[in-house]
């Protein structure tokens, strides 16, 4: 009886997986790198009550962990998020302790500028780049870059290469440690059908680190200017203090640069 019910509870898990799986593919949007996706909920943002152009603030990725105010336009490409605002079906998805903010829209910086090109004053993320491949890192610079308008302020935070390397060197970091700062290693791995779902639905390995000199090259190639390294709450502009968290920049590379 007990082996019964436990095949039965694979089987279940095997299917729960693979509807979740066929749906993430058929409401995946193939025409635009974003469009907004609350079914039968407010949007606080909606497409028709958007800022003027050239005065839109757009915010990508780290809507979950971080701030997502109504003065931005926000986005993120979690497939949790996707699963979430789905009718009926996403009140049951409780993947994270808590559910993504309901102004939050789905957009893959990956996939192309997220706003009209050209239109926005500035444009931020934190803890993002880092978790996309090198060529995807150079893709989401690339549209970042296309979004802002001429003077607009590209800003950003993520974790510091070379001051992980040098705190694993000096040994103020092991070996462990390093792994673990680095988010290159893999504590442990659930197996199955369980580790199956996480890994497709989860965002949290490390693809790509940056130190500032190999960041900024590549900003330089983007078409950047007055590039920088940044500290919390120094931007010119008071509208980043909306969204900047003081803990997401602690012993983290930001950097800040403009569209000419």
């Amino acid at each position: 009886m007990h082996c019964r019910f436990g095949v039965i509870w694979i089987l279940c898990d095997a299917l729960m997986a693979v509807f979740c799986t066929a749906i993430v593919f058929v409401v995946r949007p193939s025409f635009a790198a974003c469009r907004p996706i609350c079914f039968g909920e407010i949007l606080l943002a909606p497409m028709n009550s958007m800022p003027p152009a050239q005065q839109r603030y757009i915010h990508y990725g780290g809507s979950y962990a971080g701030p997502a105010p109504k003065e931005f336009l926000n986005f993120d490409a979690s497939p949790t998020l996707r699963l979430e605002r789905m009718p009926l079906f996403g009140r049951l998805v409780y993947k994270n302790p808590t559910r993504f903010p309901l102004n939050v829209m789905y957009g893959d910086i990956t996939k192309g500028p997220l706003v009209n090109p050209g239109t926005a004053k500035g444009v931020y993320c934190s803890h993002v780049l880092e978790h996309l491949s090198y060529r995807d890192c150079l893709l989401a610079l690339k549209h970042s870059f296309s979004m802002l308008a001429p003077g607009g302020i590209f800003r950003f935070v993520f974790p510091d290469l070379n001051q992980i390397a040098r705190d694993y060197v000096t040994g103020r970091l092991d070996a462990n440690e390093f792994m673990k700062e680095s988010g290159l290693g893999v504590v442990s791995r659930s197996k199955g059908v369980k580790g199956f779902v996480m890994s497709f639905f989860g965002n949290s390995a490390h693809f790509w680190l940056w130190d500032e000199d190999s960041n900024r090259a590549e900003l330089v190639k983007a078409g950047f200017e007055g590039i920088r390294r940044a500290c919390f709450g120094d931007s010119p502009d008071p509208m980043f203090s909306l969204v900047e968290s003081k803990g997401r920049w602690e012993g983290h590379l930001g950097m800040e640069c403009y569209r000419p």
